[in-house]
């Protein structure tokens, strides 16, 4: 893959969408016509600003490493190694592994990196963010004794699974610190959510709105529309119960404070080497070499470490909720794009709550950036919670809207994932009058009925397509 200089459009901007696979890994170009502040290098009139949103692809993708080493040679070639702005919207291996394999990370070492903006809720000097790293690291520890007792219990299966969520954790955590590494990152920001833009001296074409994650953690833990933050709150609680009664397990005093975790008061147990010793334990619960030997199938030492999967999963999915999403204004025609992340329901929904901010534009509400806006990166590859119709999609009222979808439909069906959501898609497609790009198709050939001949041909003329990404120009 090999690529000239990435140009910006006289006014507006080129979004790139890189054919990884399913990940994300957008490349934008502004015009850059300003000075900048001391800690930017220079850029002269007519030179370009650029933005890296995330650069990853999904575990287990054929060739993976090969595919984002090309990619990054291909950003190398298109910034000359020197990227403004670097925007990781959350910490998962789909959207940071660019940075990981060695191939890839060979070239990244040597970018530089004007300002890394990433989730506050990593930012280690700040309170809130501290406690919930807290009970983050809780979980993954919980974690680990699970995969162990289960391991010991002969559920391997269950066990491996746990450790490659385990593994992957640790490997993302490396990548994004590889990010931060002030060899490389001029500044680190951990911005909250505001509509309150934030600028930047050498993109003065663009406004930056940082919609989310929110600050409120009940919206934060909410993934779903059909349950509410309270009832979030309430399963969020019997998770961390369940995590303190495996943590009480490495207790081995049983303190009062640690047993009430446990799902058997600590009095009623029975250790395993009691139970060994006991005639009555060896014939009929399948210790040692009794008749009773086979019998293990009544024993529920470790039945109720089964309940870690769920909370493994939700895990997972409370990662997408603390997505870092952005607005981006074009300040000579107001035009909006939207970069939500992985972003699910609490956070979509917190945007509309950010209280107003005036400006000399008269710019001050969610709803009003939604209806400007002309782009919209469809959030986590297309699920059917991450994107909500009458919250979200129904309140992109321009007749210019375009999406983009990171999605590999292949790789989804192998994870037994819906991705694109039908019904998600068909809205889409509805609303852009069929102006979607995915990552793993071809651009339709034929003009959508919805379409004037102007229009399709506008639309054409603004993508480039080829093998290893597509480019979408919104001029303005």
């Amino acid at each position: 893959m090999t690529d000239r200089m990435m140009k910006a459009p006289e006014s507006g901007v080129k979004v790139r969408m890189y054919r990884q696979g399913l990940g994300d890994c957008f490349l934008l170009a502004f015009p850059a016509n300003k000075a900048p502040a001391k800690k930017t290098p220079a850029k002269k009139a007519g030179e370009t600003f650029y933005m890296l949103i995330d650069c990853g692809v999904l575990m287990g993708t054929p060739d993976a490493a090969e595919q984002m080493k090309a990619v990054a040679s291909s950003i190398k070639d298109s910034t000359c190694g020197k990227i403004d702005l670097v925007v990781i919207s959350h910490e998962h291996y789909d959207h940071l592994s660019g940075f990981g394999f060695e191939g890839s990370q060979q070239i990244f070492k040597d970018f530089t990196f004007g300002q890394v903006w990433v989730p506050w809720v990593a930012d280690k000097t700040d309170g809130q963010a501290l406690k919930l790293r807290k009970d983050m690291e809780m979980q993954l520890h919980a974690l680990e004794i699970t995969a162990r007792l289960m391991k010991a219990s002969g559920n391997e299966k269950s066990a491996a699974a746990i450790n490659e969520l385990l593994g992957v954790s640790k490997k993302v955590q490396e990548q994004l610190q590889f990010v931060l590494d002030k060899k490389r990152a001029r500044a680190q920001l951990y911005p909250k959510p505001s509509l309150k833009p934030l600028t930047l001296d050498n993109a003065p074409g663009a406004r930056f709105y940082v919609l989310g994650p929110p600050t409120d953690e009940k919206l934060l833990h909410q993934m779903d529309a059909s349950r509410d933050g309270e009832i979030y709150e309430l399963a969020r609680k019997k998770r961390m119960a369940l995590v303190n009664a495996v943590l009480s397990l490495e207790d081995k005093a049983k303190t009062e404070e640690t047993g009430k975790f446990l799902p058997f008061d600590p009095g009623l147990e029975i250790s395993e080497a009691n139970a060994k010793g006991d005639e009555f334990f060896r014939a009929n619960y399948g210790f040692g070499s009794s008749p009773g030997q086979g019998a293990e199938w009544r024993r529920i030492d470790a039945d109720w470490l089964m309940a870690m999967e769920e909370l493994a999963l939700a895990y997972d999915h409370f990662l997408n909720n603390t997505s870092l999403a952005l607005a981006i204004e074009l300040t000579k025609s107001g035009k909006v794009l939207i970069f939500p992340g992985d972003a699910q329901v609490g956070n979509i929904l917190s945007w509309s709550q950010l209280k107003k901010e005036e400006d000399e534009d008269g710019h001050s509400s969610m709803d009003e950036l939604f209806k400007r806006t002309v782009f919209y990166k469809v959030g986590h590859h297309g699920s059917h919670n991450a994107t909500l119709k009458e919250k979200e999609l129904e309140k992109m009222a321009s007749k210019e809207l375009a999406a983009m979808i990171p999605v590999n439909q292949e790789m989804a069906r192998k994870k037994k994932w819906n991705m694109p959501f039908p019904h998600l898609l068909d809205a889409l497609k509805e609303k852009t009058r069929g102006r979607v790009i995915i990552l793993d198709q071809d651009l339709p050939k034929n003009r959508p009925q919805e379409l004037s001949q102007k229009e399709w041909t506008d639309f054409k003329n603004n993508v480039t397509e080829t093998e290893h990404y597509f480019e979408y120009t919104v001029n303005g």
